[in-house]
């Protein structure tokens, strides 16, 4: 039987994590939301590996074949896919764990029962995950954030879940149940990426998931790369817009559906889940697939898709406001 994953920790070191953040690549991210999160802490935060798993037992390589360079006749070295468990500090000092890296195709009980050990044995309390999900929802209105978990309480001033369904999971999802069972606080956030950018980087709602996380288990993250690249994001997506009438007439259509869900500004955030999309007889696929085809023709190094990633800028370690 093959081991699951390797300490790096050095024998007798102390280290007293209370929260644990995962975040799998692989899985439905919309808007690249949770990777560009994490690049974002990894870039900005200082950190060290606590352990590293194994990836052999754990990923089918035909479906994420590891990257090879090749210079004048001969092979140099390969890039294999990861997964790490590093120990992480806040901006105001506090230790907390972050596993990342790609999503496992093999071994899901095992790995979640490793997982629930190591977290066990440092000391960890809080788990928390997160991911970006395609909404109908425009880009010029706020980012939603769905937090959902067995001990999150009912709050009317958060946006309103969704109610029953069944689905295939992903990693993330599995995790965060299976944390949960053991009897940890775990949790996750999801963020709303409009539909049509789904493909596309979309800092907004990246900033908006560590603002979420931040404000829910109480660590300091920093935001102001993304929040940065945000407005230089929502610019160049505004400039495209503004020279197509028929792109910025479906815009607004998406906008008043936004809208007519604010029924007051004392009224909770909107549900703007798929079911109660009314779009005045917009038929939602030929929206998408208007939206994603004029957005897709204009992809270029200037354009959206390229505007968002969190390395582009020294660090910056703007916080969520407290």
């Amino acid at each position: 039987m093959q081991t699951l994953y390797t300490m790096n920790l050095e024998r007798h070191a102390q280290i007293h994590p209370r929260v644990l953040l995962h975040q799998f690549d692989g899985a439905i991210d919309a808007g690249n939301a949770a990777n560009l999160a994490t690049e974002q802490l990894l870039t900005t935060l200082p950190g060290k590996a606590v352990a590293t798993f194994n990836i052999d037992a754990l990923i089918d390589y035909r479906s994420r074949r590891p990257t090879i360079s090749y210079d004048h006749g001969k092979f140099l070295e390969a890039t294999h896919p990861s997964l790490v468990l590093e120990l992480l500090r806040d901006d105001n000092g506090e230790e907390f764990l972050f596993l990342h890296g790609d999503e496992p195709d093999y071994r899901w009980d095992e790995l979640s029962n490793a997982i629930i050990h190591l977290a066990r044995s440092l000391g960890v309390t809080t788990a928390m995950g997160m991911a970006g999900i395609p909404m109908p929802v425009p880009h010029t209105r706020p980012t939603q954030v769905y937090e959902h978990g067995q001990h999150v309480p009912d709050d009317p001033n958060h946006p309103k879940t969704f109610g029953y369904m069944e689905f295939p999971a992903a990693y993330g999802n599995y995790l965060e149940l299976r944390l949960g069972q053991a009897g940890f606080d775990s949790r996750g956030v999801s963020a709303s990426v409009p539909h049509y950018l789904l493909r596309d980087d979309f800092p907004q709602s990246a900033s908006a998931l560590l603002r979420a996380i931040a404000k829910s288990i109480n660590l300091a993250l920093p935001v102001g790369d993304l929040e940065a690249n945000s407005i230089t994001n929502l610019n160049a997506i505004e400039t495209e817009v503004a020279n197509r009438p028929e792109v910025a007439a479906l815009v607004q259509a998406l906008e008043k559906q936004y809208d007519k869900s604010l029924d007051s500004v004392l009224s909770p955030p909107p549900d703007l889940s798929l079911q109660n999309a009314d779009l005045n007889d917009t038929d939602l696929d030929t929206l998408t697939a208007q939206l994603e085809a004029f957005l897709e023709s204009n992809n270029s190094g200037n354009g959206p898709n390229n505007s968002g990633n969190a390395t582009n800028q020294e660090p910056n370690h703007d916080q969520p406001e407290a």
